[in-house]
């Protein structure tokens, strides 16, 4: 009794530690993005702020591909092996950075090369040409920037995590804004590039020094363990991870084809802020090398006490916001600008599809944790299907018929992942 105890306290410190920090620091970083994407909506007007949009999230979808799942994976390895296996966590770290590092760097020159045949596609012309050619550089950016902060995850930095997404937000606020001012879109994309590049060195010098403190030596080999990983835990975290992104990249460009630039801006705002209330609700996972810990230690007890104290408090924080949310919506979306308050239903739906996310939102966290990440990626396929041929049904109605799609893809998906996790937690007992 008196060693459960002991172990139960301890669990509950880390994780408090985990969510003050991170709390702080998302408070912070988060309010200068809402306040980016306000001013930036009222310097570039609705027209321009929807290309702008457009070019942020087709960045973010070739940065599935540049990352490679490996973020996720540093995470899970690093704090497996930080203190059981020295040798194997530098060699986990060292060997995945520099294949990240080789995929966003090749990723990133095709952008650049491509940009002309995908500004023809998602846009057809090619007047966004010379705006993707100066993003190119942020696929890098982002990609180490995921790569270095999942590294500190692993090994429990949190105070070092917190501090560079407060200096990111509040470096990608001031530049961004003060060259949209500036030049325009332009100015909003170089500056969107030059804070990422900030953030990058930030987080890479803080896991620089982490792992010195840890007396990690990294190295670059590749063998029967780095292939296992691949096998068992990397590919299905690469292939879930391309699903999500390009999937709402591809919705985008459709709505801008069929509806227009302004559809997809009203849409945008309203993505954004469930992505914001996603963002919240994703800092309770970061108690993901705790799970992974107390897993390899066959500690299942206080695993699915943990568990259960994370949904219950993101459950008691997140619906509330996305409440507030529906209630607040013709008012939180006058803020964007003349024209955006009369889109109100969009925004509440998409609150009410942000309800869902948050039931489920630590189950992604614990597959991950567990090594299930084959059944994530099943479940990622299957909320694809929903959404899309939702949509397909739904598109001549604009952003009103996307957020309908993402509000009943996203509650099968809240339905699917319970009964998943029930089962599992069955398992677990026996």
């Amino acid at each position: 009794m008196i060693k459960l105890n002991a172990i139960e306290n301890s669990v509950i410190k880390r994780a408090g530690v985990a969510l003050s920090m991170s709390f702080f620091g998302a408070a912070i970083s988060r309010i200068c993005l809402m306040l980016l994407n306000i001013f930036l909506s009222r310097l570039l007007g609705q027209e321009d702020f929807g290309r702008y949009s457009l070019i942020n999230s087709t960045i973010q979808a070739f940065v599935t591909f540049a990352s490679l799942g490996l973020s996720t994976s540093l995470m899970r390895y690093t704090s497996l092996y930080r203190d059981s296996n020295k040798s194997k966590c530098g060699q986990m770290i060292g060997t995945f950075s520099v294949i990240c590092a080789g995929a966003s760097i090749l990723i990133t020159v095709l952008l650049f090369i491509l940009s002309t045949p995908i500004s023809n596609w998602v846009d057809s012309t090619s007047e966004l040409s010379s705006l993707f050619k100066i993003a190119s550089g942020v696929v890098l950016f982002i990609a180490l920037y995921s790569i270095f902060q999942n590294i500190l995850f692993g090994f429990e930095a949190y105070k070092a995590v917190t501090i560079n997404e407060i200096a990111y937000g509040v470096i990608s606020l001031i530049i961004t804004i003060l060259l949209a001012r500036a030049i325009g879109i332009v100015g909003a994309i170089v500056g969107m590039l030059c804070a990422h590049l900030a953030g990058a060195v930030l987080m890479g010098r803080s896991a620089l020094l982490v792992c010195r403190k840890f007396a990690i030596p990294c190295s670059i080999r590749f063998d029967s363990t780095i292939n296992s990983s691949f096998n068992s835990f990397v590919l299905p975290a690469f292939l879930s991870s391309i699903i999500v992104l390009p999937i709402n990249w591809c919705i985008n460009i459709v709505l801008a084809r069929s509806a227009g630039y302004a559809e997809l801006s009203v849409y945008t705002v309203s993505y954004q802020w469930v992505m914001t209330i996603a963002y919240i609700m994703s800092l309770f996972t970061r108690v993901k090398p705790i799970y992974t810990d107390l897993y390899a230690k066959g500690e299942f007890v206080e695993f699915k006490k943990l568990l259960g104290k994370m949904m219950q408090l993101s459950s008691l924080l997140g619906i509330p916001v996305a409440i507030v949310g529906i209630i607040g919506s013709k008012w939180i979306m006058s803020f964007y600008g003349t024209g955006y308050s009369k889109y109100w239903m969009v925004f509440s739906i998409m609150m009410f599809a942000s309800i869902a996310m948050t039931l489920q939102s630590q189950f992604g966290a614990v597959l991950e944790a567990i090594g299930k990440m084959w059944i994530g990626f099943i479940l990622n396929i299957i909320w694809a299907i929903n959404l899309l041929v939702i949509f397909y049904l739904l598109r001549s109605y604009g952003a009103f018929g996307c957020s309908i799609a993402f509000l009943i893809s996203y509650f099968l998906h809240c339905i699917y992942s319970w009964s998943t996790i029930i089962i599992l937690k069955k398992k677990m007992a026996n």
